[in-house]
């Protein structure tokens, strides 16, 4: 039931206001009768409320009440009410009973995507996190565990292949209808029930654990697209071994399923031993998919298996525990990465993506910590801070732990809280007792908002005494501890050992928590170059450091991240100082890329990370107010200069890499195009108009003519911000040779949207909303238009004309699938960040959201947006 906004305000869920369910389920058995219109749903619950009573069950306003039973007696009318959101209030009820409900659905038009719907052929569920109350009446909340078996019937011909959690134990067929039941012996939570039905293809395997179990493995595929699933399976039984090698956790079913739908809100979904993905993230081969994508699929594939233990076995209390099962998950899924990929490359995609989109959100009016302590639509917790900024906290207790330590103590909370729900007061009590680390004051990061900011105010050398002293000072913190990892070098780039308390050795641990902190260390024999935070050892800015040092770490620093970092700090240094978009980059920085550039043979992979500009998202934290078309002028000047300094150069490591095999998809080739790339986008940005030409456009056929869809990407990306006349053509026949192959028509529409044409790319992205290929009804396909343009292309996106068409998508999209239409309208949250015209025009443009009574995912965003 849709809330009346302007009348009725929707009241926040509080922390504070969490009390145990007065119901406890402890059985479920589900009898479904499949249909496309006219789903029939038999639950029976053995419910124990501990005395008799009223009792209160979630529900939606789609669930048609067939009858409703308690311990065999069916109820009259008048002893049960629906509640206006859709519940069951049944007046008297035992202490112990069993309750069955009888209930119609109608997936075809459940259009929000969450509960049972209609994915094309198939009929699938997305539970997590209120939507089984969208199947039956439940008490439909994470703490409830329940074990579950459920009995699947459907028309044989049209849903051939019917699928639940848990292992199948029996099946028939009844004439044209045919039924399979399946029982899951573990109990979970409602969020991580799932079905699918429909006619589908199957890849299969199997995995051996090490206790010598051996687990049935499966993908689930469109006829067409099956042939692309060979990574996903191949990434399951990696992530499975994995797991096994690393943290010691087998999987406890016998079968393993994974199934791919088209119309999907989130990347995938980890129900227990069914996961459902977006076919976004699971399918992959070269001819289609670029490298960015392969990586993608393999670590979201990682990630929803590894959710089986830390997630799925433990689950959350409540959803204000949220980061609990998703944080640690990140930070697994991040070190399968670091594995698979290597550290570095893994690493600096970890710490690029937070900067980017966890620290602006952390800047901005929707800024959180990671453990809210209040919302009014659940699905507005799944963020960037509780996603990525809670794998970062994770890391720093890692850090602090000690790698070794920081696992067992993982898998000592497992083993304590397994198929238990439990808090993040839980997790951190488990982890101290485990490694005897004191966690009562890191607590804090779970409950501050905001990015702290370590100055450092001073660096003294006492040449006499061999010490060498750094005085800093945190910002924006509430003394919550911050490792911060320390490395000196000679001016010559040696690690130099040295003496931090009582500890001498080439790498120091500091442990930050005051305002002031000033570290001493001993035995230094010469002026250092301090590395510091490295690795980017906490989710903390780090300001103050001098350009000479920077220059130095970029050319030597040994850990690759830290590396690139001062890279990264240096470049931003001088496009902040000099915001001119012809402002030269100066002489010494361009000396120490061009050492890089030389050394490419070294690792490419790093080399296109150590050479890459900071994202125009990145360069916007250092301007006040952000001016986007500006930064966007200044970034542009800063790439023509690089090109023109070491066009040469760059030709030539583009050529030498052209050799590379592109069906090959080992960590090394990914590396050599990523560098290719790199040096492809510096040559499109080159003053000298017809070579770049040429050179875009013979890089576009001859890759197609090769089927390598990372470089015809790249091309494509290069081509988009030029206004040459092969452009029009080049992207049609795109699309023509490509237009029966979703993935990659989402992209055709994410490259346009990027484009930096301003007014061009603007009235470009108005054109292609009223595509026949755009449907607002495919997640994917939308979010490839609508948050590539919003997201990844700040310069042309902002501006009025772009507001008001963003506003009116997101206003026609939250009619039939609201959660999805907020993913877009976070992106407007930062109004306040802006100049006075662009704040002024975004502001009115979320004040017309609100006035229109908007669906409670948005009008969440939208006020607490307003309340700076």
């Amino acid at each position: 039931m849709k809330t009346d906004i302007k009348s009725s305000p929707p009241s926040p869920i509080l922390l504070a206001d969490y009390r145990p369910p007065s119901l406890t389920i402890d059985d479920v058995d589900l009898h479904v009768d499949l249909d496309p219109q006219k789903t029939l749903v038999r639950a029976t619950l053995t419910c124990n409320q501990g005395q008799p009573g009223e009792i209160t069950l979630d529900g939606a306003q789609g669930l048609i009440v067939r009858s409703i039973r308690i311990d065999n007696q069916t109820l009259d009318e008048r002893e049960w009410t629906r509640t206006p959101d859709g519940g069951l209030t049944i007046a008297h009820a035992p202490a112990r009973f069993t309750l069955t409900t009888e209930t119609l659905i109608n997936p075809r038009a459940n259009t929000t995507l969450e509960g049972l719907y209609e994915s094309g052929t198939l009929l699938c569920t997305q539970c997590e996190p209120e939507g089984f109350r969208c199947i039956t009446f439940f008490c439909d909340r994470p703490d409830v565990l329940a074990r579950y078996r459920v009995t699947l019937r459907a028309n044989l011909s049209d849903y051939p292949v019917l699928l639940s959690n848990g292992d199948c134990i029996e099946r028939g067929q009844d004439g044209e209808t045919h039924w399979a039941r399946f029982e899951d012996p573990f109990p979970k939570p409602s969020y991580l029930f799932a079905m699918v039905a429909g006619k589908l293809a199957r890849l299969t395997s199997t995995h051996t654990t090490p206790s010598g179990r051996s687990i049935a493995l499966a993908v689930y595929a469109d006829q067409a697209d099956i042939d692309q699933c060979h990574l996903a399976l191949a990434a399951l039984k990696r992530s499975m071994a994995w797991d096994e090698r690393v943290f010691g956790l087998e999987y406890d079913l016998s079968t393993y399923t994974i199934v791919a739908s088209h119309h999907f809100n989130a990347g995938a979904m980890e129900n227990k031993g069914l996961n459902i993905f977006n076919t976004s993230l699971l399918l992959c081969e070269t001819a289609t998919s670029t490298d960015a994508t392969h990586r993608r699929v393999e670590s979201v594939i990682a990630h929803e298996y590894f959710h089986n233990w830390t997630g799925n076995r433990v689950t959350c209390r409540d959803w204000f525990q949220l980061t609990l099962k998703e944080g640690l998950t990140v930070l697994r899924d991040q070190l399968y990465s670091e594995d698979i990929d290597g550290y570095e490359v893994a690493r600096i995609d970890s710490v690029r993506a937070l900067r980017g989109g966890q620290f602006a959100e952390d800047a901005g009016p929707l800024a959180h910590p990671i453990r809210p302590d209040s919302y009014i639509s659940v699905g507005n917790l799944y963020t960037r801070t509780v996603y990525d900024k809670g794998a970062e906290v994770l890391r720093m207790m890692r850090t602090m732990m000690g790698a070794e330590a920081f696992t067992r103590a993982v898998y000592f909370y497992l083993m304590r809280h397994d198929l238990q729900a439990v808090t993040c007061e839980d997790f951190l009590s488990a982890m101290s007792d485990s490694s005897g680390l004191d966690l009562k004051d890191f607590a804090r990061w779970y409950t501050q908002k905001g990015t702290p900011t370590i100055h450092i105010e001073k660096q003294t050398y006492d040449r006499l005494a061999r010490t060498y002293t750094l005085d800093v000072t945190i910002q924006d913190h509430n003394k919550a501890p911050i490792p911060f990892v320390v490395v000196l070098f000679t001016r010559k780039g040696t690690p130099l050992n040295v003496q931090y308390g009582k500890t001498t050795a080439t790498e120091h641990l500091a442990v930050l928590n005051d305002a002031h902190h000033r570290l001493t260390f001993s035995g230094v024999t010469s002026k250092p170059v301090a590395s510091l935070a490295r690795g980017f050892s906490a989710p903390v800015i780090l300001t103050g450091q001098k350009p000479v040092e920077l220059l130095a770490l970029y050319r030597f620093d040994s850990d690759g991240v830290s590396r690139w970092d001062a890279g990264q700090q240096l470049m931003r240094q001088q496009m902040r100082r000099h915001r001119h978009a012809n402002a030269p980059l100066s002489q010494s920085l361009l000396d120490a890329l061009g050492t890089n550039l030389e050394r490419w043979q070294e690792n490419p992979a790093l080399l296109a990370d150590l050479i890459a500009l900071p994202s125009e998202e990145d360069l916007a934290r250092d301007w006040t107010p952000i001016n986007p078309a500006a930064i966007a002028r200044r970034a542009h000047g800063a790439r023509r200069q690089i090109a023109c300094a070491f066009a040469p150069l760059l030709r030539k490591i583009y050529h030498a890499l052209e050799a590379t095999d592109p069906r090959a998809t080992d960590a090394a080739a990914m590396g050599r195009r990523a560098l290719r790339n790199r040096c492809l986008m510096y040559l499109a940005s080159h003053p000298e108009d017809e070579p770049k030409r040429t050179l875009v456009i013979e890089h576009i056929e001859n890759n197609r003519k090769r089927e390598s869809m990372t470089e015809i990407y790249a091309g494509l990306r290069a081509l988009v911000d030029h206004d040459w006349p092969e452009r029009e053509d080049i992207l049609q026949s795109f699309y023509h040779q490509w237009q029966d192959h979703n993935l990659v028509i989402d992209a055709w529409f994410s490259v346009q949207a990027c484009a930096r044409r301003g007014a061009q790319t603007r009235t470009a992205v108005r054109r292609l909303a009223r595509h026949p290929a755009f449907t607002l009804e495919r997640p994917s396909r939308a979010y490839a238009l609508l948050a590539s343009f919003a997201t990844n292309n700040p310069s042309s996106f902002h501006h009025p004309v772009s507001y008001r068409f963003i506003t009116n998508m997101i206003l026609d999209w939250q009619k039939t699938n609201p959660q999805a239409a907020a993913r877009i309208m976070r992106q407007l949250s930062n109004w306040n960040l802006l100049t006075e015209r662009l704040s002024k025009a975004l502001r009115r443009e979320i004040e017309r959201v609100l006035a229109a009574k908007p669906d409670p995912y948005i009008y969440e965003l939208a006020r607490r947006s307003l309340d700076t």
